[in-house]
């Protein structure tokens, strides 16, 4: 099952040995799955990935507990660049032992180059209304200023995101 879904797993064990690695993290690397076998996250992923994954890993190995998801990236074996959301779980004996903590990592990076492409285009419409030199101030339905532009800031001699959140009635006579 695990080597079925569209994420890359793995499975480090208390000596920072991978147990484990499903195929969608053999295929990314370029190797094959059985290759991981006793390889350290640093013989596979390189020194800077690989120390910061077991430095996460001994955490979670030392407290016990699941860290915050966190975004990373990783070149994949045919050069692309790919950002992945990472969630590591400790895996515990009867005992409440951690003996393993495995690690997820789904890619997103469909997900950042769209946020990177509507972060594009919201700079480039602040620069076309701020470059506008007629008065642009949209308002929600409380009567509060959503967006303004910088001709309208430069008349009531504040900045633009000084008018945001402003009451309508508090800036107009």
């Amino acid at each position: 099952v695990v080597n079925s879904i569209p994420a890359m797993v793995s499975v480090v064990d208390s000596s920072q040995s991978y147990d484990f690695i499903n195929n969608c993290m053999a295929w990314s690397l370029g190797i094959d799955p059985a290759m991981a076998h006793d390889q350290s996250p640093v013989d596979l992923l390189g020194a800077d990935t690989g120390l910061r994954q077991q430095n996460i890993d001994d955490e979670v190995f030392k407290n016990g507990l699941t860290p915050a998801a966190f975004e990373e990236k990783l070149v994949d074996q045919t050069g692309i660049e790919r950002h992945l959301l990472t969630v590591k779980t400790p895996l515990k004996d009867t005992a409440g032992k951690v003996t393993n903590v495995v690690t997820t990592s789904v890619d997103i990076t469909e997900r950042k180059t769209a946020e990177m492409a509507l972060e594009a285009q919201r700079n480039l419409l602040r620069q076309v209304l701020d470059l506008d030199p007629g008065y642009v101030l949209t308002v929600d339905t409380g009567g509060r200023v959503r967006l303004a532009n910088q001709s309208i800031a430069d008349a009531f001699g504040v900045t633009p995101q000084q008018l945001v959140g402003r009451s309508l009635s508090s800036i107009t006579p």
